[in-house]
């Protein structure tokens, strides 16, 4: 960052005040540890979905458990994040525990695991019960401006050179 005056009636010590406040916000963001965390985690597991909103002092980031999370689809070219509101029951079976928890994470889950639980969540095609009807809809759709995938595959998802992998069969049979 860089300060730049535009305008010269603006003083010299309100113009270093917001620097230095603008500093103290990304210092408290830890932003150079949280690049490692997201580049060892997506290392380890192949992807890294995350959850990322402003705090008081800094920039704060949710790790979501990765395989609780999916992406189907894009919006404006960035993976849309779903995230499973049964997680909370499944991983925390005692209900004041599971409240503390849901306290933990940004408000927009607790609003998630509300709708779950009222089952108000749309139904998900790729789940039907015995009868053939669809059941109650657990995939919440995040803040796309909040929720993000990094993946070891790129946006696609896709291993690479899966690309190469006709070409090499075609290699093989001449």
């Amino acid at each position: 960052m860089v300060p730049e005056m535009i305008n010269d009636s603006v003083k010299e010590d309100k113009v270093i005040a917001d620097f230095t406040k603008t500093l103290n916000y990304f210092d408290a963001s830890h932003i150079k540890k949280l690049c490692g965390e997201f580049a060892l985690n997506t290392i380890r597991d192949g992807v890294y979905y995350g959850y990322a909103y402003e705090g008081e002092t800094g920039i704060l980031v949710q790790e979501l458990p990765w395989k609780w999370c999916r992406s189907r689809y894009m919006i404006k070219g960035m993976p849309a994040i779903e995230f499973d509101m049964s997680f909370f029951d499944t991983k925390y079976p005692d209900v004041g525990y599971r409240m503390k928890v849901l306290d933990l994470f940004p408000p927009e889950f607790k609003e998630g695991y509300i709708l779950y639980k009222k089952k108000k969540l749309p139904p998900d095609e790729s789940y039907v019960n015995v009868k053939g009807t669809n059941i109650y809809g657990h995939w919440y759709l995040l803040d796309p401006s909040c929720a993000f995938k990094i993946s070891l595959y790129g946006l696609s998802g896709l291993p690479l050179f899966v690309n190469a992998i006709p070409e090499l069969i075609d290699l093989d049979m001449t």
